[in-house]
């Protein structure tokens, strides 16, 4: 098992047909190709197992030539300021960063903290390229296609 888990998923399709003999065992088995959407909700566990979810971190982007590469420990959520602290490694500096979403949560925006001893460039070349991998992150989990639609915080 991957770990990758969700408090909760919320899930709307215009059609689905699901195997009832599986739904009734606690499993979800489609039939049919469905189209819809779905909301992960992560706590802050949760979302640092899907940062270093196989899939997340093959897709981490590469800035001046170093992977960056996802911690899934030390991950905070304020719901009340509307922003996500994570942690990670760029060319073996550990990096702490904070995402934020403007526009409805559908831009994601990443400012790293002031104590990443990365210079003045690499940082900004981070802060956009983590924006851009959020922005257009996209994986396929088992044939389902999961993309960043917008990030919210619940109240």
């Amino acid at each position: 098992k991957l770990r990758l888990r969700a408090r909760s998923l919320v899930v709307s399709a215009s059609s689905a047909a699901l195997d009832y003999g599986e739904l009734l065992q606690g499993r979800v088995t489609l039939t049919e190709v469905a189209k819809g959407s779905a909301e992960a909700i992560f706590d802050a566990q949760e979302f640092g197992d899907f940062l270093i979810y196989p899939q997340v971190s093959e897709a981490a982007p590469v800035v001046s030539g170093a992977k960056v590469l996802f911690s899934e420990r030390a991950v905070e959520i304020d719901s009340s300021a509307e922003q996500l602290t994570f942690q990670g490694r760029h060319a073996g500096q550990a990096f702490r960063a904070r995402l934020t979403c403007g526009d409805g949560g559908k831009r994601p925006k990443v400012s790293l903290h002031s104590d990443a001893r990365l210079a003045e460039a690499t940082k900004m070349e981070l802060e956009t390229a983590l924006e851009t991998f959020f922005s257009k992150l996209k994986i396929d989990l088992a044939g389902v296609l999961l993309r960043f639609h917008r990030l919210n915080f619940p109240r």
